[in-house]
């Protein structure tokens, strides 16, 4: 008997989510609307008011299980195909940054803001190998936005300053696009000893372009904007204001200031 009553209660736990099918339902009821129901109510017209063939009526049966079909597919389609999403949220990361001597040693350390944006997965699937491309650097001279640097960099993620990540649903990462000190003013989010061929003394503004590529989306296009607004005494880094844009249209940045504890 108990193991009949096991049976029945394991045939009647597949139906313990028909109430969240039908809210389901009920939020995708206008794409439904414009789904199957036109073919239905066409069908249906077409049946009273004329004479229908079996043909006819095999081809409306079938079109209207291929759009419900798809209609059932697509929403899992969407939740498990990775997407890259860059926020509007723009970061001024204070810290104090190490200078290593050439035997490799570090020798003092100066105060430098980080300038950094935030990419996330807005799906359930991983986004894979994530890299980020700064295209080139324009400067702002007697009103037009001229080109300071065409080579293409690759740009490095915080906080281990790998060049290439994957990014997890509800982990979202930041990316570094540059820094500025009061030695060098702006350099570029890049490793190695080729970020010291690109030094930009001025305040600014300045305008990074930058792609940012993945192995399963197509490629995110944008552009931050940046400039000294107060260099101060050099005991903490510069004071820097920022825009982030995308296809040259500003996207109301949130800008997040910020300070890592010296202790």
């Amino acid at each position: 008997m108990k193991a009949v009553k096991r049976w029945l209660l394991a045939r009647v736990e597949v139906y313990r989510d028909f109430p969240q099918y039908f809210m389901e339902v009920k939020n995708s009821g206008w794409e439904m609307l414009w789904g199957p129901a036109p073919i239905a109510i066409l069908f249906s017209i077409y049946a009273v008011i004329g004479s229908m063939g079996l043909s006819f009526f095999l081809l409306g049966f079938a079109l209207a299980c291929i759009v419900a079909g798809y209609l059932i597919w697509r929403p899992y389609y969407q939740r498990f195909s990775p997407r890259l999403c860059l926020t509007k949220d723009l970061f001024l990361l204070e810290v104090r940054r190490f200078i290593r001597a050439d035997n490799g040693e570090f020798v003092a350390s100066e105060p430098t803001c980080f300038i950094q944006v935030q990419a996330k997965c807005l799906t359930e699937k991983p986004v894979c190998g994530c890299t980020a491309q700064l295209r080139r650097i324009r400067g702002l001279k007697d009103g037009q936005w001229i080109e300071c640097a065409k080579e293409s960099l690759k740009l490095t993620w915080s906080p281990e300053d790998t060049t290439e990540e994957t990014i997890y649903p509800e982990i979202p990462r930041r990316l570094n696009v540059a820094w500025v000190t009061h030695r060098f003013g702006f350099m570029p989010g890049i490793r190695g000893n080729a970020q010291e061929r690109f030094v930009f003394s001025d305040e600014g503004p300045l305008r990074f372009d930058i792609v940012v590529f993945s192995q399963d989306y197509s490629p995110v296009m944008l552009t931050v904007e940046a400039k000294v607004s107060t260099w101060g005494n050099g005991e903490r880094p510069p004071e820097l204001e920022g825009t982030l844009l995308l296809d040259e249209m500003n996207l109301q940045t949130c800008v997040h200031h910020e300070r890592l504890s010296e202790n």
